[in-house]
């Protein structure tokens, strides 16, 4: 009990003794009057009189203490109040109530302040607040929200944003709940409104922030990754599961997963490097290697990883934080230079063995030409001029041997660069043109030359492919020795997925351990043989050129020979860099 109900109690009680002691002295009084045979008229109206005075006492004495109780109270209630309104100012939070049937509504202080209006100039409405926040989408999320609470009863909340008076977007987070009446009507809404605008705005800016480091990351191929060592689990960005390329819910979370994208070869190698680094075995906390993965879709990849170790104060390893970065361009271009590299140095061996050949092959029909001239000029000098036609086509046929080996070299020179629109070429038209035009040959040597009609249909060059058919067949008919019957298979076979062309005959055969060779610049196996032995060496190059390969299928000598050749398949990236190329400069 506090001071003042105790002054209270204390004034009651007096306040009574006084009233009780006003009677007895009243009853004596009556008593005495009664004795000596005064009236009973005066009797009564001195013991009224006596009861009055004694209640006029008590309700003055109770009149004043409600006084000083009543301001005591007021007091209290206005620090409580200003309390009150300074606790809803520090936090930013103030408080409402809607009249639902008339719209009509009750704010704080608070409230007109979040909302910075003036309580003199705005009155608040239903339909005058709904006007401070123009997005008719948010209204509607809200109504659904609303909705929800007033039919279960329950205290609902939501954000919503508003136009500040000087134009800025303001933000505010409401509570409510409904006010029903006896009946279970909705009769009115109260609820708190709680200014969170610095909120929304660090919340944006960190989102800002965010993805900003996204797009950085992005643009570098790099995510970031978490590892909690004592719970094993793994953590992974977004761009890290992309780099992997995996989903969230199909990332396992734990170390092992991580390993099982490593490429199954060098995996333990993988594994041994972190535990190594994991042991203690360390100069620093930072660890960095790469490595090549198989990504979720299958295909192969490569990634190079950077770690931060982070020990506890006993210096145990219990967590570690780093990047990884997708180096797949990277390690393609690397490999990209070595192909470049290595056959920028098989190129210049082969120039090496061409400008050797060359000049070799070249001398030859000169010395050829210099040795009948100066037999001509000394026929004419004898005046013997029987031999001189004689000498005069030897000199013609060693010109045209080296205009031949001329137009050869330029020929072999141009594969690769000179390209014609790749097109969709059946093979057995190539070979038929083919064919007409190494007649000549094929006939001198009675050769039987089969095309089936079920072919296969190539994409590429068709003036080169026909080059292909046409040497090939040509060789074959050149090569087939003492042979009865010769005869020359043009076809097809299937080698896995790919479609493999050859061009068979039961010619002379070659030992297995020229099989490469015979594609060598100049390189002819039998010397004595025509030609300049340039042929295969420009068939090697078309093929090639083409995406392909070419070989030689042989048992050896009396055993015939299979040439056998492939060209890549048709893609659209493939007739889309060709387009590009052939693209008239504007």
């Amino acid at each position: 009990m506090n001071r003042r109900s105790r002054w209270l109690s204390l004034a009651g009680v007096a306040s009574v003794m006084m009233l009780i002691l006003v009677n007895l002295l009243a009853g004596n009084y009556v008593a005495a009057q009664v004795q000596r045979g005064e009236h009973a008229a005066v009797i009564a109206l001195t013991v009224g009189a006596v009861v009055a005075l004694g209640l006029g006492l008590t309700l003055m004495v109770f009149n004043d203490r409600l006084r000083v109780l009543v301001a005591r109270r007021t007091k209290d209630l206005r620090e409580s109040e200003s309390r009150l309104r300074e606790a809803q100012q520090m936090a930013h939070l103030g408080h409402w109530l809607l009249d639902v049937k008339t719209g009509d509504v009750e704010w704080s202080e608070e409230v007109y302040r979040i909302f910075q209006l003036d309580p003199e100039e705005f009155t608040p409405h239903i339909d005058l607040i709904m006007a401070l926040s123009p997005w008719p989408e948010d209204h509607q999320r809200d109504k659904e929200l609303i909705q929800r609470a007033v039919e279960s009863r329950e205290q609902g909340s939501y954000e919503q944003r508003f136009l500040r008076p000087d134009g800025s977007t303001g933000y505010y987070f409401s509570t409510f709940q409904g006010v029903y009446d006896d009946d279970g009507r909705l009769v009115a809404m109260r609820g708190t409104v709680q200014d969170i605008t610095e909120r929304k705005r660090a919340e944006e800016a960190l989102k800002e922030s965010s993805d900003r480091l996204r797009l950085a990351l992005q643009a570098v191929s790099m995510g970031t990754w978490e590892w909690d060592l004592v719970g094993n689990r793994v953590i992974w960005s977004p761009e890290t599961l992309d780099i992997f390329g995996v989903a969230a819910d199909e990332f396992g979370g734990t170390y092992e997963a991580y390993l099982g994208f490593a490429a199954p070869e060098i995996r333990e190698e993988v594994d041994r490097e972190v535990q190594e680094f994991l042991s203690g075995n360390r100069e620093s906390t930072v660890i960095q290697y790469e490595h090549e993965i198989v990504r979720g879709d299958g295909k192969a990849g490569w990634i190079e990883v950077r770690g931060t170790l982070f020990p506890d104060k006993q210096g145990r390893p219990v967590r570690m934080t780093g990047i990884c970065t997708d180096i797949t361009a990277r390690k393609c271009a690397e490999q990209e230079r070595e192909d470049l590299i290595a056959e920028l140095e098989a190129k210049n061996a082969e120039l090496e063995r061409f400008t050797y050949t060359v000049s070799h092959d070249l001398k030859s029909p000169l010395i050829t030409i210099q040795g009948y001239v100066g037999m001509l000029r000394q026929d004419l000098a004898d005046g013997d001029s029987g031999p001189v036609e004689d000498d005069l086509a030897r000199i013609s046929n060693a010109a045209d041997k080296m205009a031949q080996l001329l137009d050869e070299l330029l020929e072999l020179s141009r594969i690769g660069r000179v390209v014609h629109p790749p097109e969709d070429v059946p093979l057995e038209e190539l070979a038929r043109e083919a064919l007409e035009l190494v007649g000549g040959q094929v006939q001198a040597n009675k050769v039987q030359v089969e095309i089936p009609p079920d072919l296969p249909v190539l994409f590429g060059d068709r003036d080169r492919l026909r080059e292909v058919l046409q040497n090939l067949i040509d060789n074959a008919a050149k090569y087939m020795g003492d042979q009865p019957r010769p005869r020359v298979e043009i076809g097809s076979r299937r080698d896995g997925n790919q479609t493999t062309c050859y061009v068979r005959d039961n010619g002379i055969g070659i030992e297995p351990r020229y099989h490469q060779k015979v594609f060598g610049l100049f390189d002819q196996l039998d010397q004595k043989a025509a030609g300049s032995g340039i042929g295969l060496a420009l068939v090697k190059r078309i093929v090639e050129v083409h995406g392909g390969r070419i070989w030689v299928e042989s048992e050896g000598a009396g055993h015939g020979s299979t040439f056998c050749f492939t060209v890549a398949a048709r893609s659209a990236s493939t007739q889309d860099r060709h387009t590009e190329s052939h693209m008239p400069a504007h």
